[in-house]
């Protein structure tokens, strides 16, 4: 019987990947941008040879909006033996997968906004973005350097108590004092009592968890009360309707962005410029989660030499990822023991006439 020729690369079995994604129900439009971003890396992937000479394949399973939906399509992803899990992006559909990829010692990566979890967390879950915990703490070290700023209040709209804590606890760790934390109820649009409370609390600065039109309202009643403060938050409060709201009184405003496909570097703009192409639209934070996903087990994979599912995470934990050495990643990032991502973030402020003004903010850690 004559020998059969040795595999080359290209004849070599593809490496499976599964994303949990919400196709239907509420969360649908978050789950068809991740997997965009998912499908545009695996066309680069295989593209350039595949992952260690063997191409990539997706399947993809629908989360239905819901965590017993997530369970049940982790549960059918599971039993075809995936390289790993990306997804879901719904924080409550996360925490549901997560205990059966740990069982099952597949890495998970998510784009969910989780809660803080407590250090290690849950070993197989890695964040492809920064986690609540981290976004906070940045802001607060952000707060902490403004010239003349030592007395923070805050003002959220209801259901933001968890970022609204935590935000407030990095603040005091870091010698600032909280001088209001207010909750609106909602549809609740006329804040002014709201802001006159923050103002005879004698702060220097605001933050704003809100989004939508109350946020714009927060803003420009904020403005008429008390010029000088400094109004900043996350990235609701540069919405369309909050920004229609706000009208004028917008300008200056500051917006932390922890993920911006938009933003002046140039790993995010070329990534910017081959999504457009694709898909004759910009990306957002999910879709640039999505993205980065499956370049987290791309790396991992390498940094192991081999695609040996259970030690993915690890690899990826013990050290951080550059950009000139994974491009995918696109920027430099480490994982901190809870999973999420620690790396550069953005602060833009809103110029008169709607321009943004962007400064870089560097990783928590770094």
């Amino acid at each position: 019987m004559a020998a059969l020729p040795p595999l080359r690369p290209a004849d070599a079995a593809p490496l499976h990947v599964s994303q949990l994604l919400a196709l239907t129900g509420a969360a649908a439009l978050q789950g068809d941008a991740f997997r965009n971003g998912v499908e545009m890396a695996v066309q680069e992937i295989n593209a350039g040879g595949g992952l260690l000479g063997r191409q990539v394949r997706i399947s993809t399973f629908d989360t239905q909006s819901s965590p017993q939906g997530a369970r049940a399509a982790a549960a059918r992803a599971l039993e075809g033996g995936p390289l790993a899990l990306l997804g879901p992006v719904a924080t409550a559909e996360t925490l549901a997968v997560a205990p059966m990829a740990r069982e099952r010692r597949v890495m998970q990566v998510t784009a969910a906004e989780l809660p803080a979890l407590p250090a290690p967390g849950e070993p197989m879950l890695l964040l492809a973005g920064p986690g609540q915990a981290i976004r906070m703490a940045t802001l607060a070290r952000w707060v902490q350097g403004l010239p003349g700023v030592r007395r923070v209040a805050l003002l959220a709209a209801e259901g933001q108590g968890g970022a609204v804590a935590q935000f407030a606890a990095a603040c005091r760790a870091r010698g600032l004092a909280v001088t209001a934390n207010l909750v609106l109820p909602p549809g609740h649009a006329e804040p002014a009592a709201a802001i006159a409370r923050v103002v005879a609390s004698q702060a220097d600065a605001l933050f704003i968890a809100a989004g939508g039109a109350m946020a714009g309202h927060i803003i420009a009643e904020a403005r008429r009360q008390a010029p000088a403060l400094v109004l900043f938050g996350e990235a609701g409060l540069a919405g369309a309707a909050a920004l229609r709201a706000a009208g004028p009184a917008a300008a200056g405003l500051y917006v932390q962005r922890a993920l911006a496909p938009d933003a002046p570097m140039p790993a995010l703009e070329a990534f910017h410029r081959r999504f457009q192409a694709l898909y004759h639209q910009a990306p957002d934070a999910v879709a640039m989660q999505g993205y980065i996903a499956l370049a987290m087990v791309q790396t991992a994979v390498r940094r192991l030499g081999q695609p040996t599912a259970p030690l993915l995470a690890e690899a990826l934990r013990t050290s951080p990822v550059r950009e000139a050495d994974a491009p995918g990643i696109l920027l430099d990032t480490a994982w901190n023991p809870a999973g999420e991502a620690d790396r550069v973030s953005f602060m833009t402020e809103l110029q008169a006439g709607g321009t943004l003004s962007w400064s870089t903010l560097p990783p928590l850690r770094g």
